[in-house]
């Protein structure tokens, strides 16, 4: 059974409903670092619990601490363009984004808007600090502990430096990708560049994970 949250934007499985109820509930009300006083909402991930592949970016931008969903500003909308052109490459007759048996989580570092008190007047959006990334580090490996990807792809330098901290009983090595938001910093020479080569590294992901879900199917007679 899949539970649906968001008009699709978030897919749970029945075999982590409750776990992830209860995580969220736990979450929702943190308190561990200064964001706590700023921020609307916590924002959790979207995609799909458990996934085959989990993609971590840094923080919440203003619109998504309005509505609770990561990536869902202009670097989400250049995110779904680099997985959705990555899915129509390694499977054109089924090329949709969180298409099976590829499945894919996507959310952040740090899940409150970084901004404090002082900094509201500024407007301004800054990287999370060292000591609001350690606050997170408990949630960010809970949660990962739930979604047990085959891959992950850390997106920015914030994310592939966490990643190693917090992957628990993880084995897996983070694919190291441009953060979308700096693809939307570039000149459109090298933005392209940067699209295309963001593009080939999911191509890579998913096809290791395909292969990685027919070796196992094969052992088990499928």
């Amino acid at each position: 059974m899949i539970h649906s949250f968001y008009k699709g934007k978030v897919k749970i499985a029945d075999s982590v409903f409750e776990d992830y109820c209860r995580f969220k509930k736990e979450w929702q009300t943190c308190k561990r670092c200064q964001l706590h006083k700023t921020r609307k909402r916590v924002v959790h991930f979207r995609g799909r619990l458990p996934a085959d592949v989990a993609l971590i970016g840094e923080a919440p931008g203003e619109a998504e601490d309005d509505i609770g969903i990561p990536f869902v500003g202009p670097a989400g909308h250049l995110l779904d363009k680099i997985i959705q052109a990555a899915a129509e490459k390694f499977s054109p007759e089924h090329p949709q984004p969180f298409w099976e048996p590829v499945s894919v989580c996507i959310f952040n570092t740090v899940c409150c808007l970084p901004r404090t008190i002082e900094e509201l007047s500024s407007g301004k959006l800054r990287e999370p600090e060292r000591e609001e990334i350690a606050s997170c580090k408990p949630r960010l490996s809970e949660f990962l502990d739930m979604v047990q990807p085959r891959r992950v792809v850390a997106m920015g330098a914030i994310a592939q430096k966490a990643f190693p901290l917090v992957s628990r009983e993880l084995t897996l090595e983070a694919v190291p990708m441009i953060h979308p938001s700096a693809i939307l910093r570039k000149p459109d020479g090298a933005a392209g560049l940067a699209f295309k080569r963001s593009v080939l590294t999911l191509v890579d992901v998913f096809k290791q994970v395909a292969r990685e879900t027919a070796l196992i199917q094969k052992g088990r007679g499928k």
